[in-house]
């Protein structure tokens, strides 16, 4: 009986100490990539205690473990993105000696990159499900839908030249044929699509209805069209209201940008 009671002993002293091994790595992982108001598990005593414990900081653990490898920081720069391609990209705005299917390719990958990347920053960005997981509620299931880089209306504001689209599938006139500039212009609210034809100059003006910057959005609608031949205004032509149009930017830099178009396609802009 008393050798039955000294083994008892020793295992429930191997258990503690193992415990109190466990709970010394959990303080090391603290430090390393846990949050400012982590509150560490008190010392138990009881057994049916410390076997709860060493599974909550073994859960805590594999939490903060995969926030620390796996998320990237919340901001996201252009570095993220590869600049070969964007290299590639700005060579063939200047020479459009790179194939279409290459140039959609890049800049879908880049899209996509881009999607990752908010995707990732909405699960960093609800860092208060972790948080509620210490305090021991339910995290929330609704992410952050806010996108991995934010634009400024500053950034996007100027005149810029439509390069490259993809809302043909046409592979010969995915490069722009003509001279089309769109305009965006946040102080008199206007938008302009500017192409020009030789002597021949069109402008499909129309108001800025709204830029979300959540979602890098700009809302705008054409409501008529100014036809010049060399400079001077021949006709204005009057637009039936038509449904709003919307380009989401997913890239811009000072010289170049990506956008989406609700009307299908991406397209490639740069600065004019």
């Amino acid at each position: 009986m008393l050798m039955l009671l000294n083994m008892s002993t020793r295992y429930l002293n191997n258990c503690h100490a193992d415990l109190s091994q466990t709970y010394s790595h959990s303080i090391l992982l603290h430090s390393t990539c846990c949050p400012p108001n982590f509150v560490h598990p008190q010392p138990v005593t009881t057994r049916s205690e410390r076997k709860c414990n060493v599974r909550i900081l073994e859960y805590r653990r594999a939490v903060h473990v995969k926030v620390a490898k796996d998320i990237q920081p919340l901001h996201v720069s252009h570095e993220d993105i590869s600049l070969e391609n964007l290299d590639a990209l700005r060579g063939a705005a200047r020479n459009r000696d790179l194939a279409p299917e290459k140039v959609e390719r890049i800049i879908l990958d880049l899209e996509k990159r881009m999607l990752t990347r908010s995707q990732d920053q909405s699960l960093l960005q609800s860092q208060g499900s972790v948080q509620e997981i210490d305090a021991g509620a339910c995290p929330s299931s609704t992410p952050s839908s806010t996108p991995s880089s934010t634009f400024s209306s500053d950034s996007i504001e100027g005149r810029w030249r439509l390069v490259f689209s993809t809302a043909t599938k046409l592979r010969a006139f995915q490069y722009i044929p003509v001279k089309e500039d769109f305009c965006i212009d946040f102080t008199l609210q206007r938008s302009d699509l500017v192409s020009e034809l030789g002597p021949l100059s069109f402008s499909v003006q129309g108001p800025i209805i709204g830029w979300d910057p959540k979602t890098n959005s700009l809302d705008f609608q054409f409501m008529k069209v100014i036809i010049s031949v060399f400079g001077r205004q021949v006709t204005e032509i009057g637009i039936k209201v038509s449904k709003p149009k919307r380009y989401t930017f997913f890239f811009v830099s000072p010289d170049l940008s990506l956008a989406r178009s609700n009307g299908g396609g991406v397209s490639l802009l740069t600065r004019n």
